[in-house]
């Protein structure tokens, strides 16, 4: 074959990635009713994307069919989160809605086997590339919007009118997906010389846009992942000195968690907030009363929310908060009880500690990549729901789970990529 059917071929597979990740990107819900003339437009987008949609079901089945064995032995060097999986599947016999929960687990299951795919056939920092070329793609299109199309791109009513969504049609989705861009062009800018220019334009207009979202969980976090992610390069010395700069840091953060909480009141009313979160601990209280319904196993995956849409006498709180739990791990409690709750939090601290390790024993800039998702994903969700989701952050949740295991390491992959970077050892 010839270089340039080999640079061609090339550029295929990375539009069809770039197109995959902009599909679990992008909300495909547009809010017609604000759009107006542009109704036709959004809903030709809607068709388009359901369509690319089958096609992605499609092409990762075809990929599952042809490895099957190699999947099947990928997940097992993942013990804990083959658990995870299994669990997912088996809530399916205590499921308040078995068909229902059977096609959410089917999406979850298109979207892990696009992860396996994208971590198993690329290295890091081309993921890193690629993430960023459809990123970059997201934040031009929420700018555009917002300037070009202002009745769709801001808030219109409520107590944050002005206030940027982008094209989400939500600020605090638009604050959190802005967050996560920043955190992409961080690295992207630092790793890439080719595309120096991309990675600090999305770096500023990702830190725009969560300023002009005013969304304050997505300020917040940006405000503590400032002060904790620079404290992740003590992992580059040995292990006895980042373990004790480690332990004077947690021993401040302690202390500064206990001050804030002593003074919870005070700070939350200079952010514009009550102790109540926005509402969200008195939703979280009107959880806890169904949980211990079922505590152990929960209402299947993805089964609380239709349980509860069945049943007419319930908090109206409920209703507000548009039918979820605006907290991911009190979201997956509900959904998978106290058993899959504690498989998650094993199998997340259980690749936290292989990520300091990476960072030890890889000593480049990319390689805090693991690290810095895995603060990222637990901030999020302390006040959002991005954890077990056919979404973006769940995608990039497996990536991480399958980028540390040791058959990458070792160079081994699933499939065979026009421009997999293979390290040297």
């Amino acid at each position: 074959m010839s270089n340039y059917s080999n640079k061609f071929i090339k550029f295929l597979e990375h539009l069809f990635i770039i197109c995959a990740l902009l599909y679990y990107l992008l909300d495909l819900n547009f809010r017609l009713d604000r759009i107006g003339d542009l109704q036709i437009l959004f809903f030709n987008l809607k068709v388009i994307g359901k369509g690319f949609g089958y096609f992605l079901y499609a092409i990762n089945l075809y990929l599952f069919f042809v490895n099957c064995q190699q999947v099947i032995s990928h997940v097992k060097q993942n013990k804990y989160f083959g658990f995870l999986l299994l669990f997912v599947l088996g809530s399916i016999f205590w499921s308040y809605t078995p068909i229902k929960t059977f096609f959410a687990i089917l999406s979850l299951f298109n979207i892990t086997l696009f992860s396996i795919y994208l971590t198993t056939g690329y290295s890091l920092k081309k993921q890193l590339e690629l993430l960023a070329f459809a990123f970059g793609i997201i934040v031009s299109l929420s700018l555009i919007t917002i300037f070009a199309f202002p009745s769709y791109g801001t808030m219109q009513t409520g107590l944050a009118i002005g206030s940027w969504e982008g094209i989400y049609g939500n600020r605090n989705i638009l604050g959190g997906m802005s967050l996560l861009s920043a955190l992409i062009f961080y690295l992207f800018s630092q790793i890439s010389t080719k595309y120096f220019f991309l990675g600090w334009f999305g770096l500023s207009a990702s830190v725009c846009l969560i300023i002009g979202s005013a969304s304050r969980s997505a300020l917040v976090n940006t405000l503590v992942l400032l002060i904790v992610l620079p404290s992740y390069r003590v992992f580059r010395m040995n292990f006895r000195r980042s373990l004790y700069f480690w332990t004077i840091f947690t021993a401040f953060g302690g202390l500064l968690i206990i001050f804030c909480l002593f003074n919870a009141e005070t700070i939350l009313s200079l952010m514009g907030r009550d102790l109540t979160l926005s509402s969200r601990t008195i939703l979280w209280k009107a959880e806890l009363d169904y949980f211990w319904q079922q505590p152990w196993f929960g209402y299947g995956y993805q089964g609380f929310w239709h349980y509860i849409r069945s049943t007419s006498n319930y908090p109206g709180i409920m209703r507000i908060a548009n039918f979820h739990s605006h907290n991911g791990f009190l979201e997956l409690t509900m959904d998978l009880g106290l058993l899959g709750l504690s498989i998650f939090i094993f199998t997340y601290l259980h690749k936290y500690f292989q990520a300091i390790v990476f960072i030890q024993k890889n000593n480049t800039r990319e390689s805090f990549w693991h690290l810095y998702y895995l603060t990222f994903l637990f901030m999020t969700n302390l006040t959002e729901t991005r954890l077990l989701g056919f979404n973006i952050f769940y995608l990039l949740w497996v990536t991480t789970v399958f980028g540390l295991t040791s058959d990458l390491k070792e160079n081994r992959v699933l499939w065979n990529s026009a421009d997999c970077e293979i390290p040297k050892k």
